[in-house]
């Protein structure tokens, strides 16, 4: 129960942190669709879609690989550091290049290559936080990552608050975020450099071809999730226009905003999971099948509540130039499910060395992804490009599932999955009989549902124990 309780503990560190993030992330997505209108909105959506599909070449799974290895032998910081570090700078540049050279051959114009290269910066500075923030989840001490997270949000705002005011032009929008990225990754330098005792380390050549060959699977994985994830983006702008890139960006963003929970738990859960797969086998299959409930749990309702308010939920927080990103978001939402319970397989799969069966699974998946997209969006735009996206994270979701039955542990799906899905069908009812004020529908809602779950007896007498811990936290 003691792991449990520092699981809940951190988990509730990085969701306060995180709904600041995304509080101040919402404020700043609103004033950004509002100034720059569908189009302006659409260039902003595709260079980050452009970058963040490269952004892995300058990381390749190290950070990820550094936090599992690091949270077995806290010893290995020194080390870890010196040689990832050297191998991402070079890394880093390579994936500069790439983006240069490829804005440049499939030709489009000047400005949205400026504006696309100074996001790329930010993403290589973002790359070097991810390094910091790793060390700081091996030694389970997330609220230095927490506290990241919302100074580069609180920058964020304030940039494009003050560009808003001072009447800027588009370009200045790629700024805000390299300051602000500059001003997190100084943060997180400093801390680490003040809370860890580095012990001296060289490069080692040696090292990097062990580091690589152990990473190759894993960041192959990462590629192929993250083309997986962003392409759809970047091939609406090229098969169709901006404007379709900001009218499925507008709905996408809002249900991306929502990945910050399974995010969070992978966080805390990876070195946890890769401590057990080591040490206790039977107290890592309790801790997933736990983790899979709790997040079938949160899933489930969130798909079905946005799909029922979608409307209202669009007209809220844009105006009515989107108010086709409606069908959008009633489609995409039905992601959130599949991808929350997917994050939790895939960092079960890491944690316990099987990276070469995750990047099989993300192959296939981000193969299918690439080709229905090059199918549909010519004939059915951005509608088409949703679909595609739950087709995707279904299948991903299906696949993991399945191989880590087969090849490490099998647990009873229906028991986890068929009330969480009874629950918000009642909630759904409810929804659609109720016509009320869109946050009051919200707040009755969740109401009716975690009600539904107690009355079908959802909860086990551990469930009520860890939740009492949590509250003495």
């Amino acid at each position: 129960m003691n792991i449990a309780r520092n699981i809940a503990k951190n988990t509730v560190v990085l969701l306060i942190s995180q709904i600041v993030t995304y509080v101040l992330a919402f404020l700043y997505t609103i004033y950004l669709a509002r100034y720059l209108g569908v189009e302006g909105f659409g260039t902003l959506s595709f260079a980050l879609a452009f970058t963040g599909l490269f952004s892995v070449i300058g990381d390749l799974g190290l950070s990820t690989l550094t936090t599992r290895e690091v949270s077995r032998n806290k010893s290995l910081v020194g080390k870890y550091l010196i040689n990832v570090t050297t191998i991402k700078i070079m890394l880093t540049i390579l994936m500069f290049l790439l983006i240069v050279v490829l804005l440049n051959v499939l030709g489009y114009p000047d400005q949205i290559i400026y504006f696309t290269c100074v996001i790329s910066v930010s993403y290589i500075l973002a790359n070097f936080s991810s390094l910091f923030t790793a060390f700081f989840q091996a030694f389970v001490k997330m609220e230095y990552q927490a506290l990241s997270q919302i100074l580069l949000s609180v920058s964020l705002l304030s940039g494009v608050i003050f560009s808003i005011n001072q009447n800027y032009g588009i370009m200045a929008f790629a700024f805000v975020y390299l300051i602000a990225y500059l001003i997190q990754f100084l943060f997180l330098f400093f801390t680490f450099l003040f809370k860890f005792k580095i012990s001296k380390s060289n490069v080692d050549l040696t090292f990097w071809k062990d580091l690589l060959i152990k990473a190759l699977p894993l960041s192959l994985a990462l590629i192929f999730s993250t083309i997986s994830f962003r392409v759809d983006a970047v091939l609406l702008s090229y098969l169709a226009n901006n404007s379709a890139v900001g009218l499925y960006s507008a709905a996408y963003k809002l249900m991306e905003a929502l990945i910050f929970i399974p995010t969070i738990f992978a966080t805390v859960v990876l070195p946890v999971f890769a401590s057990f797969y080591v040490s206790s086998k039977d107290s890592l299959k309790i801790a997933y099948g736990k983790s899979f409930k709790y997040l079938s749990i949160i899933g489930f309702p969130i798909a079905m509540g946005v799909m029922m308010l979608a409307n209202e939920i669009i007209l809220f927080i844009y105006n009515s130039e989107f108010t086709q990103s409606e069908i959008v978001l009633k489609i995409v939402i039905w992601a959130i499910p599949f991808i929350f319970l997917s994050y939790l397989l895939k960092i079960f799969l890491i944690s316990t060395d099987k990276q070469n069966l995750l990047f099989k699974i993300v192959l296939m998946t981000m193969t299918l992804n690439v080709i229905l997209n090059l199918i549909v969006i010519p004939i059915y735009s951005f509608i088409g490009a949703s679909v595609v996206t739950v087709i995707t994270e279904f299948l991903t979701f299906l696949l993991c599932f399945y191989f880590i039955s087969v090849n490490v542990y099998k647990i009873p799906i229906k028991n986890y999955m068929l009330k969480p899905l009874f629950a918000s069908a009642i909630m759904a009812l409810f929804i659609s009989i109720v016509k009320i004020d869109l946050f009051l529908t919200i707040f009755s809602s969740i109401l009716i549902y975690f009600l539904t779950l107690v009355l079908i007896k959802t909860f086990s007498e551990d469930d009520l124990i860890l939740v009492k811990q949590v509250f003495k936290l």
